[in-house]
């Protein structure tokens, strides 16, 4: 991975803060109440033509380990698979790796359907990485999932 596009709310200066020094281009996403397709157009629109493919990582899955990224490259590098997905027992899950040749579909079509529908649309070109952890399903969209999966980091979730 050698560029990082992180797409923020418009009022963003403490996710930044709380980033110094990372070596990262902030993308604002004008309508944050948009959907996770709208913030995805953002990050995309940021990446260079030069780029090969993008993974789609969500800020709210803290539990994705570096490995699991790295074998969903090397998996990307060494097949060329368009689409390459973490699977842990069946169920697919994030970050996803997009070969940038979807790059005009995913900024024009799947609207209400988001990335499943690219997903959906291009079914036979998917590959699946077998994680053998539920990180890959699990994200935190309720103070209750916060503290789930803060008390499966302690320490690290402070300050």
């Amino acid at each position: 991975v050698e560029r990082i596009v992180v797409v923020v709310r418009p009022d963003h200066a403490g996710i930044e803060a709380a980033l110094p020094g990372r070596s990262v281009t902030w993308v604002v996403n004008p309508d944050p109440a948009s959907d996770m397709l709208g913030s995805v157009r953002c990050g995309l629109r940021a990446v260079p033509e030069s780029c090969e493919a993008v993974l789609v990582a969500l800020g709210d899955q803290p539990g994705i380990r570096a490995n699991v990224i790295a074998e969903m490259v090397r998996l990307f590098r060494e097949t060329q698979c368009p689409l390459v997905v973490p699977a842990f027992r069946g169920r697919r899950g994030h970050p996803v790796l997009i070969a940038l040749r979807y790059r005009d579909e995913i900024l024009t079509g799947h609207g209400a359907a988001g990335l499943r529908g690219l997903l959906q649309a291009h079914a036979a070109e998917i590959s699946e990485v077998s994680v053998d952890s539920a990180d890959v399903l699990e994200d935190m969209d309720t103070p209750e999932d916060y503290q789930r999966v803060k008390a499966r980091f302690p320490g690290e979730a402070e300050g």
